[in-house]
């Protein structure tokens, strides 16, 4: 998944996922690229995929301008990745 995002002023912000995942595709790898910088975790199980589960998972800093943030796989997923409803940046 990609976004084009623009960012006011330089700073750090908190990266917050919305996601479902079942527990037989969870465990993958995903990276978060954005302004030469990345986050990178494990997708973790929701329980099923009708189940949404929303929380930070790291910091990332960006500077000011325009930013692409990509969200893919770390490395080939077994089954889905997830179930991505939404990214939020939230100032710190």
């Amino acid at each position: 998944a990609v976004w084009d995002v623009y960012v006011e002023d330089e700073r750090e912000y908190e990266v917050e996922l919305e996601w479902s995942c079942a527990p037989d595709s969870a465990g993958n790898a995903f990276v978060l690229e954005a302004a030469g910088r990345r986050l990178e975790g494990l997708v973790a199980s929701t329980g099923g995929w009708d189940r949404y589960q929303r929380e930070p998972i790291g910091t990332i800093e960006l500077p000011a301008g325009e930013r692409r943030l990509c969200l893919r796989p770390g490395a080939r997923p077994t089954w889905a990745l997830m179930d991505l409803r939404a990214l939020r940046l939230k100032r710190r």
